[in-house]
């Protein structure tokens, strides 16, 4: 573990600006999970349209993702996305499916096949963030790179597995996100920390934001 992460930990936020921000995100969170309460009521996914999805100017699944919960893991806007998922309605349930059944593992619900619905796939950044929104223990990074970047500062890249490089996409973010939830058990300063806030710890020291 860097040496120096303690001690960073204790100078963190002295203002709470960033434990506002998260505070108020996790209320917003509640909120986008009680109108689209997949996990709790997968059969709900059924009922899910096209405009619920994605409707111009209006309030939709999308924008809830991308837009009202920047604040926890910022991911860029996916216009084409959101309309290949309409037009893809049924492909896209199915894939909703997958992101709240609990005896699926992480890696298995980003290596679906979102690569299907055309924008949604390469570091499948938009597929982590839904999954995110309705799983509580894991860390709203979803940036390969950001995490590998994460990774090498605090544990070092040589404790990579070594057959990393041929992982698929699902499995490189699972055993990414437990190395750093690893790390995050590792220091008292963090103990009390959600994971959401851990993430704020980590872009604000190591990379700036």
């Amino acid at each position: 573990m860097h040496v120096s992460i303690g001690e960073k930990a204790k100078e963190f936020d002295k203002s709470g600006k960033y434990r506002r921000k998260v505070d108020n995100a996790l209320k917003l969170l509640e909120q986008f999970r009680q109108k689209y309460p997949f996990k709790d009521h997968p059969e709900s996914i059924d009922n899910l349209t096209a405009e619920d999805l994605f409707n111009k100017g209006g309030d939709y699944f999308f924008r809830w993702i991308v837009y009202e919960l920047k604040d926890l893991g910022y991911i860029g806007g996916y216009p084409t996305a959101f309309r290949n998922a309409c037009e893809k309605l049924e492909d896209f349930k199915e894939l909703l499916r997958i992101v709240v059944d609990e005896e699926k593992t992480l890696a298995e619900k980003v290596d679906a096949p979102w690569e299907n619905i055309s924008g949604m796939g390469r570091d499948k950044q938009l597929a982590k963030k839904i999954i995110y929104c309705y799983n509580d223990n894991i860390l709203p990074i979803f940036k390969t790179t950001d995490l590998e970047d994460f990774i090498g500062l605090l544990r070092g890249r040589q404790n990579l597995p070594s057959n990393y490089d041929s992982m698929f996409t699902g499995r490189k973010y699972e055993f990414l996100n437990q190395a750093l939830l690893n790390v995050k058990e590792g220091f008292i300063e963090a103990k009390d920390w959600n994971n959401a806030y851990f993430m704020w710890f980590l872009y604000a020291t190591y990379k700036g934001y």
